[in-house]
Order: structure tokens, then sequence, then C-alpha cells
């Protein structure tokens, strides 16, 4: 729970900020992961982050109990880079958003957008914007759409680029 958020509301959940229902940001990196629970009625809790679902059947193959007792949750995450879209500053801290479930059309149609518009990843900033939408049995839910909204500054290209390199050299 978080004091002052509704339905929809997008938040860093490290500081417990609120954005509102939109927030700009530049894509600066992308990593695909197979995330090993333990199912809440067994204890729940996070067991490992794999790299590959193999890895992740292996994991749980390690695991006491039986395999039913974990799921494997394939998920994408992108590394962000909040832009105000007020003051036009650029949020020094990147930041990690997962992608999974409902989410991941969102995650790979975005992939597709960024791999057509060519060039740098990072060169672009988007709007992200939080969306109801009701899945094949009516239930509502929240999900996102992302939005172009053209190219990035030369000084935040030089800061995506940045942060870029500082991961690819891992």
């Amino acid at each position: 729970y978080v004091e002052g958020a509704k339905p929809g509301d997008l938040l860093n959940t490290v500081s417990n900020e609120i954005y509102g229902k939109e927030i700009y940001v530049i894509n600066v990196h992308f990593g695909e992961y197979w995330v090993v629970w333990r199912r809440r009625e067994k204890g729940g809790g996070l067991v490992s982050s794999c790299n590959s679902r193999a890895e992740a059947d292996e994991t749980i193959s390690q695991q006491e109990g039986s395999p039913d007792d974990y799921e494997i949750i394939q998920t994408q995450s992108h590394l962000l880079l909040r832009k105000d879209p007020d003051t036009g500053e650029l949020d020094p801290t990147p930041f990690l958003m997962d992608f999974a479930a409902s989410k991941l059309r969102v995650s790979r149609e975005w992939n597709t957008q960024i791999t057509q518009l060519g060039g740098d990843r990072f060169s672009a900033l988007w709007k992200l914007a939080s969306v109801s939408t009701a899945n094949r049995a009516g239930q509502k839910f929240q999900n996102l759409s992302v939005m172009r909204q053209g190219w990035v500054t030369e000084d935040d290209y030089s800061r995506s680029k940045q942060i870029y390199e500082g991961i690819a050299k891992k």
C-alpha cells in the first residue's frame, strides 16, 4: 500500500514516489529473464532469476519438494531514464521496469518499434501511460501503452549512451 496512489498510477517501488498515469522515458537497455518463484500456497518467495528457461527448469529440479511447488515467469526488463515533461530534466538515476504476464505483449511491441526506428535503443523519447483494459473473460486490469514522442536531445543521448556503455562492459 502506498498512501495517495490510485489504481493505474505508476510509482517507484523503491522510493514510493507516485508518478501519476504517465511518464516520459528513454529506453537504455533490455534484458530477458525467467524468474523462479515458490508458489504462495507453498510459502512463496523468489528463488532465482535465470538467463534461460532451461536454467530455470534446472533450478527447480534442485529445489526441495515437488516441481509443482514452483512457477517460472518469463520477464522482460527495460532499463529506463525518466524525463520530467515540465522541466525537461533527465533524472540521473536509471530504473528497471519489468514486464511479465499481460505486459509481455507491450514489451515485445515496444522492442519492435525501437528496432524499426533504427539506430541506438536510447535515441528516442517515449511516453509510458497506464491504460485500463479487459481480458477475454471481461475482467478489467491496468496495462501500459507506449508512444514515441520524438528524438532525444544531444545531452540526453550522451547520458544514455554513457549508462548503456557502462552496462555493456559488464
